[in-house]
């Protein structure tokens, strides 16, 4: 999730949000088999960017409003989520601390089965359960009940997916469909989909080893990515894949030549282009506009080269992700 979000938000979410997904037992998965998860995009009032909301269960909680947020690893739930602690969730005094915002976030880690469209984990996961704070209280009035962290990177808790059996717990595509007015429209976050055999664009990130129940780890935060943008030269560095993002971040001193407006953003019909590191085209090119969660691009001419590709990329392309080979692809 890129700093700033909840203050690019602001207002109340519009209307219902998703239907929500059964309680249900654990579900037989078996390879192959894929479960269509529904998504709801929901405009922010201020930016008017799109940002993804489905619904979860923890233990046997009632169904739980969440983003879902590829910019970040794990299940952190507001003081909203529920009133009392729901059977099958066990809290403990153990603190844990997320950084959102800017805003360091404190809270108390929790552990329960996590649940999502009938399905349900293999074993119990530990989750944030956070105190009430000025960021807690600005998400709660546009109706986040939580953030659902399905990046594959390493952080201070799992990606609840990975506890979710068989093909359906290593394999995911996530896709965003805004309406012509680019005021709402839907999405899907597909489990156990396969890595397309033919793709715009394929992402290997680092590895970063195992987490403590052998899940492989991998830094999609900072993937290899070659961009294009203006006049200047090429630029390969860093690419963090963001769907929480309401607009592009490019970070690095090779950026600092880049022509900005107001609040650092890039001028308006700027040409950007995309490319996987030893690619022969640009899989993704558009003009810089004005229009976040769709061309709008901030600039942050110094430091080391890091670019958030922002919701944006997500209704450009179906982005597969592959936890058991360490891949990201891009489909149109």
């Amino acid at each position: 999730m890129q700093r700033g979000l909840v203050a690019l938000m602001g207002g109340t979410l519009l209307g219902a949000l998703i239907v929500a997904p059964s309680a249900g037992a654990a579900a037989e998965v078996s390879s192959g088999v894929t479960v269509e998860v529904p998504i709801r995009l929901v405009q922010a009032p201020i930016t008017n960017a799109l940002y993804g909301m489905t619904t979860i269960r923890i233990g046997n909680s009632a169904p739980i409003r969440v983003t879902v947020d590829t910019g970040s690893v794990g299940l952190r739930l507001l003081p909203g989520a529920w009133k009392t602690v729901p059977a099958g969730v066990t809290m403990s005094n153990r603190r844990i601390t997320w950084v959102a915002d800017g805003e360091r976030l404190q809270g108390r880690v929790g552990t329960g089965v996590f649940s999502i469209s009938g399905l349900r984990g293999e074993y119990p996961i530990e989750f944030m359960f956070m105190n009430t704070s000025k960021w807690t209280e600005q998400a709660g009035d546009q109706g986040i009940q939580g953030v659902l962290g399905i990046g594959m990177s390493r952080q201070n808790l799992p990606n609840p997916l990975t506890t979710l059996p068989g093909n359906v717990g290593r394999q995911w595509t996530v896709h965003f469909s805004p309406n012509r007015a680019g005021t709402g429209g839907t999405g899907a976050l597909v489990l156990g989909a396969e890595v397309p055999a033919h793709t715009l664009a394929t992402f290997n990130p680092r590895t970063q080893g195992l987490d403590a129940q052998g899940v492989p780890l991998w830094d999609d935060q900072a993937a290899q990515g070659c961009w294009k943008i203006g006049r200047i030269p090429e630029v390969c560095g860093a690419t963090y894949f963001d769907s929480m993002a309401p607009f592009m971040l490019v970070k690095g001193d090779d950026f600092a030549k880049l022509r900005t407006g107001n609040g650092g953003f890039l001028v308006s019909g700027t040409s950007v282009a995309m490319s996987a590191p030893n690619s022969s085209f640009y899989a993704w090119r558009f003009d810089s506009g004005q229009r976040f969660g769709v061309n709008r691009v901030k600039v942050s001419g110094s430091g080391r080269t890091l670019v958030n590709t922002s919701s944006a990329l997500y209704s450009a392309f179906t982005v597969a992700y592959d936890v058991q080979e360490g891949v990201v692809t891009l489909t149109e």
